[in-house]
């Protein structure tokens, strides 16, 4: 396949691939040669796949490709990536992709830099995936609109949400699905969670999936979009939940009756949106449920205060590692008036370096200075 073939994303003329030039008279065929020794087989997981702009020899290899490996090849996240570089270039365009037996594939696809306006620096554009046994996750990441100094700045200037850290360190210690490696004190290992899924038990088995809002999350607030589904993967709401640092003096009060002041610790906080759009905004959200978090010392439990009718905030339940199956959370006392548990089920989370968070960031920086324009 070729990239400057596909003529319907290109807005130049495409290529020739025939011409009126007369051939040149046949000539005779070379003496034969003694075969080549045959190559011993290889076991290699990785296979590495080229998609060229050569000459028509090298255009049989193209054609020879593993299903495979075409397949990842044509994922829509690769689709996305040729769409959005210009095709038509002056000099040959190519894309690049590895098939790993591995859960993550990265897709980079490179042109020169020059489209059809004679200007642009080099494009570079990855596109990470995450599949799991629940759904395949894409991130997007790289440049089309801006130059390349403005992108260093904002990653210069990005900073990552703080409860990004006590978010993995309570689901990692819960050996939630998709944690495993990760440590929050280096910036190396996939410590930041941008996507999750987990099935409610006790809520017909809905099936509630958040991904992380990079743009709008900040130091001290951590947003995820959410969508609930059925049972059945079908859709019923949007919504928000939001991880945040107090920004403001309150007080809380413990189970034993102790009023404590100013605490340290997180708010958890839902919000449902009432016009069932995606992409709206926070401010045109409704807040349905507001807990206030505490961690003990080993990550084992977390204390989760609701506020009472005095505006404090009481202790009156638990979040810890569910015991009905692997990657689960157990919910105690948090719905209705009486003891009960509640179970979080099939949980995953796909989690990223920092860099990988970074590029992310730009990419969505990136569009919405595009759409602004």
């Amino acid at each position: 396949m070729q990239v400057n073939s596909i003529s319907s994303f290109s807005c130049c003329q495409p290529r020739r691939v025939m011409n009126d030039t007369p051939q040149p008279a046949p000539q005779p065929a070379p003496a034969p040669q003694p075969a080549p020794a045959p190559q011993p087989e290889t076991s290699e997981e990785k296979k590495s796949v080229y998609f060229g702009s050569k000459k028509d020899d090298d255009h049989k290899s193209v054609n020879g490709l593993r299903k495979g490996a075409m397949i990842i090849a044509l994922t829509p996240a690769a689709l996305g990536a040729l769409v959005g570089l210009n095709a038509c270039t002056e000099e040959p365009s190519y894309a690049y992709a590895e098939a790993n037996a591995s859960d993550t594939t990265n897709v980079t696809v490179i042109t020169n830099g020059h489209g059809c306006g004679g200007k642009g620096d080099t494009i570079r554009d990855t596109v990470y995936i995450d599949r799991t046994k629940f759904d395949t996750v894409y991130v997007d990441t790289g440049s089309y609109h801006v130059t390349h100094d403005t992108i260093i700045q904002w990653k210069d200037n990005y900073v990552r949400p703080i409860p990004l850290d006590t978010l993995m360190k309570n689901l990692h210690s819960w050996d939630i699905d998709g944690t495993a490696g990760a440590n929050i004190f280096n910036g190396n290992s996939n410590r930041n969670i941008i996507h999750y899924v987990g099935t409610r038990e006790w809520e017909y088995n809905n099936r509630e999936i958040g991904d992380m809002d990079v743009l709008n999350s900040s130091k001290y607030n951590l947003i995820y979009n959410t969508e609930i589904q059925d049972y059945k993967g079908r859709h019923l709401s949007y919504g928000k939940t939001v991880f945040r640092i107090p920004s403001s003096p309150f007080s809380l009060k413990t189970a034993d009756g102790k009023v404590v002041n100013s605490p340290k610790g997180f708010f958890v906080e839902m919000y449902s949106n009432p016009s069932n759009r995606m992409d709206a905004d926070i401010l045109d959200c409704t807040r349905e449920k507001q807990f206030f978090c505490q961690t003990d010392a080993n990550n084992n439990v977390i204390r989760v205060y609701s506020r009472g009718e005095d505006g404090n905030f009481v202790e009156d339940g638990t979040a810890s590692k569910g015991y009905l199956q692997t990657s689960s959370v157990l919910f105690k006392n948090l719905i209705g008036r009486y003891d009960t548990e509640d179970h979080l089920v099939d949980v995953h989370v796909s989690a990223v370096d920092d860099e990988t968070l970074k590029n992310l960031y730009v990419r969505r920086r990136d569009d919405a200075e595009a759409a602004n324009h």
